[in-house]
């Protein structure tokens, strides 16, 4: 693009190598939002006794029980809580639990194996659900946010086709105590047994990396 000098008297300069466009121009900015990192040992867990090696502590029982899970082998100590396994019934059982107001992640995982003596055309009659309750005595549902049948595949520990819960996203219950509760219904006849063990709920928190690039709370 050529420059002419106001002075007429002066020669013209030149700038090379460049386009200068005419009129008003268009411009986008671009922003790029990166998700939380979780460093390790930033998460913590916040279900007690999820594998049940302890009876019921930490629980509330309402007719499931504690008991050997299904498929345990000679010596396998694992233990699973068990609901159903007879006709017109109806069983829970739930935990309390408290989900950080800064947590950025909580996540409900956990083994579920079912037996039904339902035959190959009857499906969908027995029923279990994981929710999250109010916490206290009087329990509202606030979320199913797992549903299972008798439709399901059998399961027991030595199974191929083990079905567990796999990350449940509890997120939006963060700042509040509620009960993490499991309820099973089964109908007139034909009954069937699930099981849950291995339970945990992980939640994790957004670290804060500072300018010598350690993370927030290493001493080390």
């Amino acid at each position: 693009v050529g420059v002419q000098h106001p002075d007429a008297a002066i020669s013209k300069r030149w700038v090379c190598c460049t386009d200068v466009p005419e009129g008003p121009q268009t411009y986008g900015i671009v922003t790029t939002v990166q998700p939380p990192t979780y460093f390790r040992g930033s998460c913590t867990e916040l279900i007690v006794n999820g594998s049940f090696p302890n009876g019921k502590e930490g629980w509330t029982l309402v007719g499931a029980i504690r008991e050997l899970c299904p498929g345990a082998l000679p010596g396998q100590r694992r233990y699973c809580l068990a609901f159903g396994g007879s006709s017109s019934d109806v069983d829970q059982a739930w935990t309390e639990v408290t989900i950080p107001a800064d947590a950025v992640r909580a996540e409900l995982t956990g083994d579920w194996y079912m037996e039904t003596s339902e035959g190959l055309a009857g499906h969908n009659y027995d029923r279990f659900h994981a929710d999250v309750r109010t916490g206290g005595t009087f329990q509202l549902v606030l979320a199913v946010v797992d549903e299972r049948w008798d439709g399901y595949p059998e399961q027991d520990l030595q199974s191929s086709t083990r079905l567990p819960f796999a990350n449940i996203d509890l997120t939006r219950f963060a700042g509040s105590t509620v009960n993490i509760g499991f309820r099973s219904e089964t109908n007139e006849v034909y009954p069937t047994t699930f099981w849950i063990d291995n339970l945990s709920l992980e939640v994790c928190f957004e670290a804060t990396v500072f300018s010598d690039g350690f993370e927030s709370g290493d001493t080390g």
